[in-house]
């Protein structure tokens, strides 16, 4: 960048909210080139300069508010819509839906974006490695940025027209509040192929800009000539476009895991908010569940107290209550019993309910037959494992629940057990 190479002044003293700006050069930190730094105290005195070396810079310079613009050819600016507002969501989707403008792996890129009207987000692809080397750079000379932005967009931007400046052969194009582009700079100082090319394609979606503002212009630049080539206005103006540092830049590389701190504490008070409301929100759920539990407890509590009353009135003479239903249902079974009454668990009205079942299979042969616990277990064999389950489902259609504990092929046939007990409406 063209930029005065006065020196720093090591006399003067830090200001309260001073702003700084630094201007990094093609290739740094590997490569040759010198950083552009300008620097505002609060009282309005400005002082700039180039350096080799960042650790050169004062250290009350480097407080306050730091801008610092990254190498235009480093960074992709480009638009992409997206049907979703979550930052976990957008994040996985990004290099899926840029895949086709990405030069890298996925992977190897940092997404920064912000988002616009009508689920369009402005993005600003990086590579990674790129990004970690100026932030230990910058770090490294005790540097914290603010912003770290590509110089595209520093560019004086005003809606209606475009700006371009030159960094050594290398044109920067401003073209919108998000977008821009580099282009190499023809030898003869000509318009590049690249700045035609955009314009014809602004012109096929209406959107001609109504001039092209160039910055420091160097000589031998016919800016009529330009004009007549591009079919715009082109005006030169004296103006170094990077040291805008009272504009925040409309997009940060500092997102996700490149963020600073100040930016994740910002994040957080602006989160407290709605951190207050889930407490309230946790804290009242906790009352009404409370609530609703001990609502339920009393329930149950009377309805069990009912249960006991109950079967000490159906029966007085009934010694000790542990589990009023299960003893309920025993006693009116023994009662079933000893009234002549067979139960649907009795021996008697199983066997009277599996008899035709058994009858109606003549190749289903019973060897034994076991009764306990109100179930009947027969041992028998079947020509196949078909049968077998074709005989479990014809019981099951009788109403009762039948099991087949096992079942084993042995020459030609399949002997098994089967395990028969009442059903649920018995």
């Amino acid at each position: 960048m063209t930029a005065p190479t006065k020196q720093p002044n090591f006399g003067f003293r830090a200001a309260e909210h001073a702003t700084l700006s630094l201007c990094l050069p093609a290739g740094w930190p590997e490569g040759a080139g010198t950083v552009s730094w300008w620097w505002r105290g609060a009282d309005g005195v400005t002082r700039h300069g180039q350096l080799a070396q960042l650790n050169e810079l004062p250290a009350n310079m480097r407080g306050g508010r730091i801008s610092v613009w990254t190498p235009a050819a480093e960074t992709m600016l480009t638009q992409v819509s997206l049907p979703t507002r979550s930052r976990a969501k957008i994040a996985q989707a990004l290099p899926y839906a840029l895949e086709d403008q990405l030069l890298g792996e996925p992977e190897s890129l940092h997404f920064a974006y912000r988002p616009l009207a009508d689920g369009v987000l402005a993005v600003a692809v990086t590579a990674r490695e790129r990004l970690q080397s100026w932030l230990n750079a910058l770090q490294a000379a005790d540097i914290t940025p603010t912003f770290l932005s590509p110089a595209m967009l520093a560019l004086p931007w005003d809606g209606h027209s475009w700006s371009l400046a030159l960094d050594e052969n290398e044109a920067i194009v401003r073209t919108g509040p998000w977008s821009g582009f580099t282009c190499i700079m023809p030898p003869d100082r000509s318009v590049p192929d690249e700045l035609i090319l955009a314009l014809r394609e602004a012109r096929s979606k209406e959107q001609t800009p109504n001039s092209l503002s160039f910055l420091n212009p160097p000589a031998g630049i016919d800016v009529a000539r330009w004009s007549a080539l591009l079919q715009i206005p082109v005006q030169g103006r004296e103006e170094e476009f990077w040291v805008q540092t009272r504009v925040a830049p409309a997009l940060s590389l500092l997102q996700s895991e490149f963020s600073p701190i100040d930016q994740l504490r910002q994040a957080t008070r602006l989160l407290l908010p709605a951190g207050v409301i889930m407490l309230v929100w946790l804290v009242l759920g906790l009352i009404f569940n409370l609530g609703q539990w001990w609502r339920l407890t009393h329930v149950e509590r009377t309805q069990r107290q009912q249960m006991f009353a109950l079967f000490r009135q159906t029966f007085p003479d009934a010694r000790a209550v542990v589990d009023p239903p299960l003893q309920m249902a025993r006693n009116l079974a023994a009662l079933q019993s000893g009234g002549g009454r067979p139960g649907p668990g009795d021996m008697l009205s199983l066997l009277a309910q599996t008899a035709p079942v058994l009858q109606s299979n003549p190749a289903v042969h019973v060897h034994n037959v076991q009764y306990a616990d109100s179930s009947v277990t027969f041992e028998l064999s079947v020509p196949d494992y078909q049968a077998m389950e074709a005989l479990s489902k014809a019981l099951a259609a009788q109403g009762l629940r039948a099991e087949v504990a096992n079942a084993n092929s042995h020459d030609g046939t399949v002997d098994g057990r089967i395990r028969v007990r009442p059903g649920a409406h018995s």
